[in-house]
């Protein structure tokens, strides 16, 4: 084994703070050798952990181990990652009121004392720490599919390795150190970086912070994994000392460490957007076999190009596109068969609607995710802002061209009739964010079900046409969506009262939106002039909330933004979507009514259930089953009798 090589100790201090601190020696695979050190480590499973996003994470790590026994024996394992997660993620992995709250309020990371330590101030967790934690997962269930008694784990970011590597290793493979029995030997720790290139590595009995490498003992993946999760309030982060690994594992590590990982300012989740060009030179690990893994429910929130066994239901790029488009087919054809006494126009319109409303999630995650505006409630400012410029624009042409003559609100119609639309927007997006700080997405979602419910007698209450068929109707739709709804019942007074206040504040924006388009007891005002109108005000109640909530944060990066050309373009796009959908909204309205348009909502619930099986191979129980057909047959029963309700009042006036 080669010795230390001399070091030049002024090339190794790296002043910060006024703290000097030895920084390793340029990354070098020759000081590993292009062989074997010894047959002990023949065969040992040698598993890295990547995004799919991090290409040049991985083309560095491949210079580092190209040609050394550990680049042929190694794998890489797709990392899952944090920005791909959706709004609910599965219960048994992770648990509804952590996922709410770390959602609400993500951790924030400070320098503690100018330490460089980076700490958490507000949850234990942050999206990115729970996909992190999920990554190693799957990086043990590969080594409890393999024969050897240990694996090696890492992550990318690996960038120096010890001279004496290979001695350290060849020493845990014999038994000879540690001599007692081990589970967890970490390589890279935070502390006794200094002593990088002039110490003599030896193993202690004891851990410390970070685990970008370390190795792992087969019984002990096992063990790991079966106290991973479900991550609930009480779970600690996977380097902490009383986390799952150095908490529960006989532990030790290598000191000083014999691989080296800088420190990053960045947890997963705030890392560096920017897409790499696919470069792949170490491979990817064989599938793992879902039938023999202790949690399958992490396969779905990992990103591979190959299908795991078990899973096998699309396996390329063209059959995918045909799931895709088998979705599409079905949604229009369930849209058909229920809306078709409607006629052709008002199917057109109840598909655009559906559409928009599900474009628009991506374009606001984009905006958020990938551009880093993650400033919402200024991101409905500005939609409404935009849509009130459109719909204004659009209002004038028409009148001057003697098309349609422009309808402008009195003031007691705007500040009694319209204003009233905004504030109540604003009211149930806030009480409905809300809300999940204090219960679980289930619960919230089986309030939100009775939304339609409350429309209806919203409705009756303001005197519009409903009857006794319709409001049963209704309620059978409710109760089929919270039959639908999977998850653990986690609640609080004020949550529920959130909730169902979101509820009210949903059903009476629709219905004071359907009294201005039928003119029930105020002036009939068409589709783009209460866009116009509607918009001014609900930009207005959102400028405010925007102020308060967020400050002058979203507009200093709106004036020097570090990707004008992204951030200014998403924006647009994002912005013309909401225009559009805020217009199919009203005329879907002015043909459903304000309960209708609730229902409408409710099938979209269902065409994100076809998406989860057809594309995400989600399991569903029989319970979603019944309640999405219910769903379903009572959508259609509602539009039926809305219908005969409709030509019975045509009938009435013709007389």
């Amino acid at each position: 084994m080669q010795s230390c090589a001399t070091v030049d100790v002024e090339s190794l201090l790296q002043v910060s703070g006024g703290n000097a601190r030895y920084k390793p020696p340029s990354p070098s695979s020759t000081l590993l050798g292009d062989s074997l050190p010894c047959k002990e480590l023949e065969g040992v499973p040698i598993y890295i952990l990547n995004l799919n996003r991090r290409a040049d994470r991985l083309g560095n790590l491949n210079k580092l181990l190209n040609g050394t026994w550990l680049g042929q024996q190694a794998c890489r394992v797709p990392a899952v990652d944090a920005h791909d997660f959706g709004s609910r993620l599965d219960s048994s992995l992770v648990r509804e009121d952590l996922w709410s709250a770390v959602r609400q309020a993500p951790g924030k990371i400070v320098d503690e004392q100018g330490s460089g330590r980076l700490v958490e101030t507000s949850v234990l967790q942050t999206p990115g720490s729970i996909a992190l934690r999920m990554g190693h997962a799957l990086m043990w269930e590969h080594a409890l599919q393999q024969n050897a008694s240990f694996a090696v784990l890492m992550e990318d970011n690996v960038n120096w390795l010890h001279p004496k590597f290979n001695e350290v290793m060849c020493d845990i493979a014999r038994g000879q150190e540690p001599t007692n029995g081990w589970e967890l030997i970490q390589l890279q720790t935070y502390s006794g970086q200094d002593a990088f290139a002039t110490n003599q590595p030896e193993v202690l009995k004891s851990t410390d912070y970070d685990l970008g490498m370390y190795v792992i003992s087969r019984e002990a993946a096992s063990k790991a994994l079966r106290k991973a999760f479900p991550v609930d309030t009480h779970s600690l982060r996977l380097d902490v000392p009383q986390g799952i690994l150095r908490g529960s594992l006989e532990g030790y590590r290598v000191h000083p460490p014999v691989a080296n990982a800088p420190n990053s300012k960045y947890v997963t989740d705030v890392q560096d957007l920017k897409l790499m060009q696919p470069v792949n030179p170490i491979p990817d690990c064989q599938a793992l076999d879902a039938t023999a893994m202790l949690y399958p429910q992490l396969l779905p929130l990992q990103p591979t190009t190959a299908a795991p066994k078990g899973l096998q239901l699309f396996q390329t790029q063209s059959v995918m596109e045909f799931g895709m488009g088998l979705v599409v087919v079905i949604s229009a054809g369930l849209v058909w068969i229920i809306y078709r006494e409607s006629g052709t126009s008002i199917v057109l319109k109840i598909l655009a609607y559906l559409a928009l409303l599900t474009t628009i999630q991506f374009t606001v995650k984009y905006l958020m995710r990938d551009c880093g505006f993650e400033y919402p409630a200024s991101i409905t400012f500005l939609h409404f802002l935009l849509s009130f410029m459109f719909g204004g624009a659009f209002m004038t042409y028409r009148d001057t061209w003697n098309i349609t003559p422009a309808v402008y609100p009195t003031c007691s119609e705007f500040s009694w009739a319209i204003v009233p639309i905004g504030i109540m927007h604003a009211a149930s997006t806030t009480m409905t964010n809300a809300s999940l700080m204090y219960c679980s997405i289930a619960v919230v979602q089986i309030i939100g079900s009775t939304t339609p419910v409350v429309a209806a007698c919203l409705v009756l209450w303001t005197g519009m046409p409903f009857d006794r068929w319709m409001f049963l109707a209704t309620l059978s739709v409710a109760a089929a969506s919270i039959l639908s709804v999977e998850g653990e019942a986690h609640f609080s007074t004020i949550g529920v009262c959130l909730a169902f206040g979101a509820n009210v504040a949903r059903a009476l924006k629709g219905t004071l939106q359907q009294q201005i388009m039928t003119g029930h007891n105020v002036r009939e005002f068409d589709a783009v002039s209460l866009l116009t109108w509607m918009c001014l005000a609900c930009s207005m109640v959102m400028l405010a909330l925007s102020a308060v909530q967020e400050g002058s944060s979203p507009w200093k990066m709106l004036i020097s933004p570090p990707r004008p050309v992204q951030l200014y373009s998403a924006l647009l796009v994002s912005c013309l979507n909401a225009a559009l959908l805020n217009l199919f909204n009203l005329l879907v309205t002015k043909d459903l009514g304000a309960v209708g348009l609730q229902l409408c909502g409710q099938i979209k619930n269902v065409l994100s259930f076809t998406v989860s099986v057809v594309i995400m191979r989600e399991i569903v129980t029989s319970m979603q089953w019944f309640g999405m057909c219910l769903v379903m047959i009572s959508v259609q029963w509602y539009q039926h009798s809305s219908e005969q309700l409709k030509e019975s009042l045509a009938k009435q006036s013709s007389k």
